[in-house]
């Protein structure tokens, strides 16, 4: 239930309901004052509020509560009838004027005493109550009456994604990304305290910053407002000291496995943590326990001090070692943990768990481990992890000379592969990209020897031909990444998943990219049910992994398996909030201006460009920049467009050659459009070339058909060949729209229309109709032109705001002034009599032009030409 929604039902039964009132229910910070004063807000001034205002002090005061509102002077009321007489007075003189409601806030503070003399006032007066509690409250008169059945209880759910954004829009005054708002719903499980604290807290640290007039979230710290502190030592005062013990461990050292936190307490203190709700106990293939809210662990670290907490890793350790087991995000927290308590960790520890953080995408416990090492034999690999880390952290010029040093440094194969790795995403973004890297590989197989796809999976050699294969695929060499690929899935030793998901989501891109959309989809979908169990640890590889498998369903043209993807994968995989940085927003992007509904495409390229700009770690800015600035001149915004073309001409760092090559071709089609360009045409027919020349079939035919929506009917042949062969779900529709472009018979065109009308592709529907209508128009076919022109108006109104050629191409049908007049008072409503009356006119004549106008219209009914004359009159065309 929606807030709005919980406070109207809350007033009705104030205003309607048989009870003495109202019950709300929630935990702290969940929002239940918030409530209250919408509550008394509705109500309006027509109702008298008393505010009796519970306290902890007052709470140990008998009828301290009551005596504070009422108490007039000196003389506090001590005795049960003399202070319920004091406030029945006080209610009946108000309720002379108007209705009374009592409050009653934060009800786990009022004293037994003033509970029965308040129940006792409700029952004598017929005032309504408004009492809030905390889950679990009991044992005084206010409950008692609920249990009864005289007040309604009313539970305060924690807030929804969306309520998340909009509560962090209202604290920031501005947009907020929907990454962030979503990371931080999942963080404080939906509670308003804890979003406040966590905004708070991240605005300190400056992990929350306004970028390009939206407010972004990168690698927070999960540190807590004051307020929200203040919420939590509320919760942890109502817990036992032998449960509190249970919170201090489960925040420090993360989920336990059930099993082993019973080792170390007792079921009973366990249960009441959980029935405490600061706890819960989570079902997988091994029970857990872990913190309710995981932004509280960060705050709750910081209240145990390092004695308690040494002793406390102590008995962890007698049950649980994360390392033996390999969990890998317990082994980051773990090595965490030893460094807050200033214990001595070997550096080969401290390289693992920097590896892992960076795999996690982790990146400020990466940096902060990795930097510990500063010498010995460790330190290349720990300036590998920090160089990853950094890149990460968009502390570009740092990663890559740690890369370089760790390059340098590197005294044996393993170390060596992992410092090319760090080498390759350093100097990724660099124009000469693929010199440098064939310079760094001949280096490497200089030193350690060459290697080969054959190697064992789990050692350097294998890495080393992986890397080979991501580097290939950036620079566009689609049929050597191919080979590479099928030879490295082809390994027998291959049975890492991590590893498994990367070359196959590497596959689907090579796949998608040459036209074989079909075997990338379904290629994607053992990715994603490869992704789908648990645990999956690698947030790194499932981040591209998604991005890659959304990709393959969007050039297949599979939109419902695309959007379902794209609009689900952060709610289900937390992990993916934050780092996928832009990706999610650029796929629906992508979607939606093939499909031709370039509102919501728009919609989506705000938060995908706000997020790239900043850091661009999977070299796909070009694309989304190409892309935005066509959206943009396409809906008519040529400034917005120009802003665009102009930040991609800037860009002083290469994008994934096949992507780029796309967003140049949609640049060069937003420039064509907005007038800035007459040779728009000449330059799309070269990186249709450079398409075809290196397999990207895919490509090749978005940009054939951006030519022939700008008029260059000279690739009409290639467009039809490639609808031949490039596997999608519309491939039916392809075939017949070239075939009708080729034609240019109106038939084919109107039937092509009908077909991509059906399959989604509004705005090509749009202008196949136009060009029906001409040539329906030229050769004197009137009626069938007057019909295309229907149809065209009537796409343009599925298509707000779109300045396409098509919608002023178009022949409109010709009415004389009398005709549309009538079609004008038709569309008002009026009838064949009302108009007559209007016109001065006999009830004959108006029925003769309507005649004449359904003739002309070729339309059947009323109602057919009520919606034309909207449309004509919003075209401006009824003169």
């Amino acid at each position: 239930m929606s807030r709005l929604t919980l406070v109207a039902d809350i007033v009705q039964e104030l205003r309607e309901g048989a009870t003495q009132g109202v019950f709300i229910v929630g935990q702290h910070g969940v929002g239940k004052t918030w409530v209250v004063g919408q509550v008394l807000a509705a109500l309006g001034a027509d109702t008298t509020v008393i505010r009796l205002s519970p306290s902890a002090a007052l709470s140990h005061v008998q009828f301290g509560a009551v005596n504070a509102r009422i108490g007039a002077t000196d003389q506090r009321l001590d005795d049960f009838h003399s202070v319920l007489l004091g406030l029945e007075r006080q209610i009946q003189q108000d309720l002379a004027e108007a209705p009374v409601v009592l409050v009653v806030d934060n009800a786990a503070h009022l004293d037994g005493q003033s509970a029965a003399v308040i129940a006792q006032a409700l029952l004598d007066t017929g005032a309504k109550l408004i009492l809030s509690d905390l889950p679990g409250s009991a044992g005084d008169a206010l409950h008692q009456l609920w249990r009864d059945g005289g007040l309604r209880r009313f539970e305060v759910d924690p807030l929804a994604a969306g309520e998340v954004q909009a509560l962090m829009e209202g604290l920031l005054e501005g947009r907020v990304a929907g990454a962030a708002a979503s990371y931080l719903w999942q963080r404080s499980n939906g509670n308003a305290g804890v979003v406040k604290g966590l905004v708070a807290g991240a605005l300190e640290d400056g992990t929350l910053r306004e970028i390009a007039g939206t407010w972004a979230l990168d690698h927070p710290a999960d540190h807590l407002g004051a307020e929200s502190r203040d919420f939590l030592r509320m919760d942890l005062a109502q817990i036992s000291p032998a449960s509190k013990r249970i919170v201090d461990i489960l925040a420090l050292a993360g989920p336990l496995p059930l099993d082993a936190l019973l080792q170390l307490c007792t079921a009973d203190e366990l249960d009441e943590v959980q029935q405490s709700e600061i706890a819960v106990i989570t079902l997988g293939r091994e029970v857990k326990v872990e913190l309710a809210r995981p932004a509280f662990s960060a705050a709750i670290r910081e209240l145990v001090p390092v004695g308690r907490s040494r002793g406390l890793r102590a008995e962890v350790s007698t049950v649980f070692d994360p390392h033996a087991l390999g969990l890998h995000d317990s082994i980051i927290t773990d090595v965490l943990w030893q460094l807050d308590c200033g214990l001595a960790i070997d550096d080969h520890v401290l390289v693992n768990a920097a590896t892992l953080a960076n795999r996690a995408l982790r990146t400020p416990d990466a940096l902060r481990i990795s930097k510990l090492i500063t010498h010995g034999p460790h330190l290349a690999s720990a300036l590998a992890q920090q160089s990853l880390a950094s890149y990460h952290a968009s502390q570009l010029s740092a990663a890559r000379d740690l890369a370089t040093r760790s390059l340098s440094l590197a005294a044996d194969s393993a170390t060596a592969a992992q410092a090319l790795e760090a080498w390759c995403w350093a100097f990724a973004p660099e124009e000469d990209f693929g010199e440098r890297f064939a310079g760094a590989l001949s280096a490497y197989h200089g030193q350690f020897g060459d290697t080969s796809a054959e190697d064992d999976a789990g050692s350097p050699g294998f890495r080393v031909e992986e890397l080979r294969a991501l580097a290939e695929l950036s620079l566009g060499d689609l049929e050597h990444t191919h080979r590479r690929l099928d030879a490295l899935l082809a390994n027998p030793t291959l049975v890492d998943v991590g590893t498994t998901v990367q070359l196959k989501g590497m596959l689907c891109e090579v796949l998608a990219g040459s036209g074989r959309a079909a075997e990338a989809s379904s290629l994607a979908v053992e990715i994603l049910a490869a992704l789908d169990q648990e645990p999956f640890s690698r947030p790194d590889i499932s981040v591209l992994a998604y991005a890659r498998a959304s990709a393959a369903m969007i050039y297949y043209g599979d939109w419902e398996s695309a959007t379902e993807l794209l609009e689900t994968a952060i709610s289900v995989h937390h992990n993916l909030i934050l780092p996928s940085r832009g990706l999610r927003h650029l796929g629906l992007a992508m979607m939606y201006i093939r499909m031709g509904r370039v509102e919501e495409a728009l919609a989506q390229m705000r938060p995908c460009l706000d997020a790239l700009v900043e850091h661009d770690p999977w070299l796909v800015l070009p694309v989304a920049l190409g892309l935005g600035a066509y959206a943009s001149a396409l809906r008519g915004d040529v400034d917005q467009a120009r802003a665009r073309l102009a930040q991609l001409d800037g860009l002083r760092r290469r994008g994934a050659a096949m992507y780029a090559l796309e967003g140049r071709a949609y640049a060069i089609a937003a420039s064509s459009t907005i007038g800035d360009t007459s040779s728009g045409i000449d330059e799309l027919a070269e990186i249709r070339a450079n398409c075809q020349a290196h397999g990207y079939a895919t490509i090749e035919f978005t940009v054939a058909m951006l030519m022939i929506r700008m008029g260059g009917g000279a690739v009409l042949g290639r467009l039809q060949e490639l609808a031949e062969v490039v596997q999608s779900r519309h491939r039916d529709f392809y075939v017949a729209y070239g075939q009708a472009m080729a034609s240019q018979k109106g038939e084919m065109l109107q039937d092509a229309s009908t077909m991509a009308t059906m399959q989604g592709f509004d705005l090509i529907a749009a202008e196949l109709a136009a060009t029906a209508q001409e040539r329906f128009s030229e050769s004197g076919q009137q009626q069938k032109s007057r019909k295309a022109a229907a149809m065209l108006l009537t796409l343009r109104d599925r298509l707000p705001g779109i300045a396409s050629q098509a919608f002023g191409s178009a022949d409109h049908p010709e009415l004389t002034r009398r005709e549309a007049e009538i079609a004008k008072f038709v569309a008002a409503g009026l009838s064949n009599n009302d108009i007559a009356t209007r016109l001065h006119v006999s009830l004959r004549t108006v029925e003769g032009h309507l005649y004449r106008t359904f003739i002309k219209l070729d339309i059947k009914s009323r109602e057919e030409l009520a919606h034309m004359a909207r449309a004509l009159e919003s075209a401006g065309t009824t003169e």
